[in-house]
C-alpha cells in the first residue's frame, strides 16, 4: 500500500536475518533493528557511522565530547 502510494516505510524492530529477508521479499528496503546495532548515545552513533563509511573498526576512533577528540 505504501508504494503504491509513495510513501516511504522502515521496518522497525527487524531482529534476525530471516526476518530482513522476508521483509525484502514484500518490498520493505529501510530496516533498523537490533540485528543492525543495539541502541545508541549521540556519540554511539557518530563513532558507528564513522566506522561504516571508512571500513575501520569502530575503536579506531577517538570518542568526541563537546566538539574535541
Amino acid at each position: 500500500i505504501c508504494q503504491s502510494a509513495g510513501i516511504g516505510l522502515t521496518a522497525e524492530g527487524v531482529e534476525t536475518q530471516e526476518m530482513a529477508e522476508d521483509l525484502g521479499m514484500l518490498g520493505v528496503s529501510v530496516l533498523q533493528g537490533y540485528l543492525y546495532s543495539r541502541p545508541l548515545s549521540l556519540t554511539g552513533f557518530e563513532i558507528w557511522a564513522r566506522a561504516r563509511q571508512t571500513g575501520l573498526p569502530s575503536d579506531q576512533f577517538p570518542v568526541v565530547i563537546g566538539g574535541r577528540a
